[in-house]
């Protein structure tokens, strides 16, 4: 059983939330609880603490023709009536104290200033005029010699512009081509040797197809796809590729 942190006996706790002997407040739930007030068990402790009060014994008189009259019993002091119980107030929770009102501060005269002139505006940039386009030198009418330098960029774009004026421009001429070789094919048993010579960014409509006569085939063999190299061909139409014929390496 817990004890009473005021007078230390062993107690419970009272239906008032007190102690049992000395009336202090319990107001945790952790003591075994009675079910009484303290007032209650109070004063039932003042009442067992009273002695009982024993009846004198007096001698009977003689028996007389008269009655005889019984003294009057004595009144029993009426027991204390329980006053209502009361619970214990909770103590009073401490406010804080209030907090020192802050100070003025004391406010500094900012000084004048004068604004600053706005920046000159920017001066407008100078645009450069654009280069001429380079011209063409296959749909060139003036230059037309009989062995045409070319790039495999300047063939695709030509006949794209216009596929007609350019396959008259090149009849019967030769080609000296610049480009990369995409892809390569030997089959000397059918007499195929030829490969494919494509841009840098292979987004040109048209390529160029290089043929070989069977003798060049070792050279073919030397080659791997992504070499830039430079062939020397008679042109020989366009279908879905531009035709070079009787090609040959001029550097590789």
């Amino acid at each position: 059983m817990a004890r009473c942190p005021n007078c230390g006996q062993n107690t419970k706790r009272t239906e008032d939330w007190a102690c049992q002997w000395c009336g202090y407040p319990l107001l945790s739930g952790g003591y075994k609880k009675l079910d009484q007030s303290y007032r209650e068990v109070k004063g039932e402790s003042v009442v067992r603490a009273e002695p009982e009060e024993v009846e004198e014994e007096t001698p009977e008189p003689p028996r007389s023709p008269v009655k005889a009259i019984r003294a009057p019993e004595p009144k029993r002091k009426p027991e204390p009536e329980p006053e209502p119980e009361t619970e214990p107030e909770p103590p009073e929770e401490a406010q804080p104290e209030p907090l020192p009102a802050p100070r003025p501060v004391a406010r500094v005269a900012e000084p004048l200033t004068t604004p600053e002139p706005p920046p000159p505006p920017p001066p407008p940039p100078v645009i450069e005029p654009l280069a001429p386009p380079r011209p063409n030198p296959i749909m060139s009418a003036d230059v037309c010699p009989m062995v045409l330098d070319v790039t495999t960029e300047e063939l695709s774009l030509a006949f794209e512009s216009d596929r007609a004026l350019a396959n008259s421009k090149l009849a019967n001429r030769v080609l000296k081509v610049t480009g990369i070789i995409d892809r390569i094919f030997l089959k000397e048993h059918l007499d195929i040797q030829y490969f494919i010579l494509t841009t840098p960014t292979k987004a040109e409509a048209f390529n160029v197809r290089c043929t070989f006569d069977k003798k060049m085939a070792y050279q073919l063999r030397k080659l791997n796809p992504g070499e830039r190299v430079v062939v020397q061909g008679k042109y020989g139409g366009a279908e879905k590729n531009i035709i070079l014929k009787d090609c040959s390496l001029v550097s590789s």
